[in-house]
């Protein structure tokens, strides 16, 4: 390799330099790969290039090795070093890493603004729409609306080439170009009209009608919106795709129930909504019109909506993995839609429903911040939480939510909360990753005496931690923290990785 260079010295006693020495000592081959594969990607994003390429080279399974290679090619880019990333694309060997590693440098290439070269490098590609896509997208967001629309005109696909216009769009809107927003949203309405499979053609209709109304071109939307259920009636659903034969058609068509609700056109979305067949599908519509119902004030319809949603979601009876998963990721929403519509204790009943740990507890999470936001106490979702392990992050979210609403004192509380439940759980992974994260915050919060306490405490807790690969993947988690925050170990936190890393000498 050529061109080799490091513009960040690692100190001996540095957490990332740690987390390396404990992961050398791993004897499991996959293990080892893994985590060498995260700490090499690291070094090349602290542009520590020459230690990264070493320790890529010595990544035993081929298929990581490879991925490495590619993402350090492309940090590669981002250090001003092509030659050094063209050398390391020559030293891989999976077809398709290959050409994510090309992929990934092109887009490189065009977020520094250098966009010949990262149409010169997508030109070595077979099959190079979707970076095309992107490139056209990073064009746009430079301010270069000309040549994103000659990108754009360029695609041959017509799904891409549509979502890639109406993305445009978008920008043109962000920028206050509202012609030349219509004008594509225009064209990317044509180009859905190409697409081969009414599926997608459905959902990318239901997509440009959704700038329409952003735009505030409502009957342009509902226009678009019905040409998307018309092509409904063309979708077949493949074998044991959902719940029912209908079930693909459905889901288009609950989409465009969605999209005529948001511009409260409510006649026509409850006679599309009568037309779906499949029960969760169903519900999910009629969630969809509650919610814009109560948008506009008609609490009471939102409610009896959201109370049928349930009921329906409830009658099939559901067998196997795929039939429950459906139902319960219908019953979360639904629970996430009765919080938001002020119903909280209704949202927490619901979310009972849910077949399965962590989509139950990703819901409970997601109403504990409804309930920030509209001032209520988000204790009662906390306990319904199954472990100490899910409350630690549950608090850490809710912390999240106040430092949103610029509310210190219940973020400062919410974080006491999360330290609290590190105390309750027996995982010493989990306790040093929650106590890094409550001090990041903290540290944040400008409270710095509280999180260097914290930062020791994550520290200290990773030398009970069982297990090479977890205490290396711990490490390297505060390595990140520490980098994110320009922060280096205290002598006190130098001495405990000193202690820790006695063994491996």
């Amino acid at each position: 390799m050529s061109n080799i260079r490091d513009d960040d010295s690692v100190l001996e006693q540095d957490l990332l330099a740690s987390a390396l020495a404990v992961a050398e000592a791993l004897e499991n081959g996959e293990e080892r790969s893994e985590i060498m594969e995260a700490i090499a990607v690291d070094y090349a994003q602290r542009r520590a290039l020459s230690r990264a390429v070493e320790l890529v080279e010595s990544i035993s399974d081929p298929y990581s090795r490879d991925r490495a290679l590619g993402t350090v090619a492309a940090c590669s880019i981002d250090a001003g070093l092509p030659d050094l990333a063209s050398d390391l694309l020559d030293a891989i060997d999976d077809p398709s890493l290959l050409t994510l590693a090309i992929e990934q440098i092109a887009i490189r290439y065009a977020q520094r603004g250098d966009f010949n070269e990262a149409l010169e490098t997508v030109g070595e590609l077979a099959d190079n729409t979707e970076v095309l896509s992107n490139i056209a997208v990073i064009y746009a967001k430079s301010g270069l609306a000309e040549e994103a629309l000659k990108v754009a005109r360029s695609l041959d696909h017509a799904m891409t080439k549509a979502s890639t216009l109406g993305q445009l769009a978008t920008e043109s809107l962000n920028r206050g170009r509202n012609q030349a927003a219509q004008e594509l949203l225009a064209e990317a309405a044509e180009a859905s009209k190409e697409i081969d499979f009414p599926e997608d053609g459905a959902f990318s209709l239901v997509g440009v009608a959704s700038v329409y109304a952003t735009l505030g071109e409502r009957e342009l939307a509902f226009a678009t919106l019905l040409e998307a259920a018309n092509l409904c009636d063309d979708i077949e659903s493949p074998s044991g795709v959902g719940l029912t034969a209908t079930y693909a058609r459905d889901q288009a068509l609950s989409h465009v129930v969605g999209g005529l609700a948001e511009l409260n056109f409510f006649e026509k979305a409850d006679q599309i909504l009568e037309s779906i067949e499949d029960p969760f599908q169903f519900s999910d519509a009629t969630r969809s019109l509650a919610l814009e119902y109560h948008k506009i004030g008609r609490t009471k319809e939102a409610e009896a909506l959201l109370a049928q949603a349930v009921e329906v979601a409830k009658d099939p009876e559901v067998t196997g993995e795929r039939g429950l998963l459906l139902q319960s990721e219908v019953f979360a929403r639904l629970a996430y839609a009765y919080a938001i519509c002020g119903h909280y204790q209704e949202s927490l009943r619901v979310s009972q429903l849910i077949n399965g740990t962590e989509l139950r507890t990703g819901v409970l999470q997601e109403i504990g911040k409804a309930a920030v936001s509209a001032g209520l106490d988000p204790s009662q979702a906390a306990e319904l939480l199954p472990d100490a392990t899910r409350a630690m992050s549950y608090w850490l979210g809710i912390c999240d939510a106040y430092l949103a609403l610029k509310q210190a004192n219940p973020a400062d509380d919410a974080l006491s909360r999360a330290e609290a439940a590190t105390s309750a759980t027996d995982i010493p992974y989990e306790q040093s990753l929650t106590l890094s994260e409550i001090a990041l915050r903290l540290f944040r919060m400008d409270q710095p005496e509280r999180a260097e306490r914290l930062f020791c405490s994550a520290l200290s807790t990773v030398g009970s931690i069982e297990g090479s690969y977890r205490r290396a993947s711990a490490l390297l988690g505060l390595a990140r923290k520490y980098a994110e925050i320009g922060r280096e170990p205290t002598e006190e936190e130098r001495d405990l990785l000193r202690r820790m890393l006695v063994g491996l000498e």
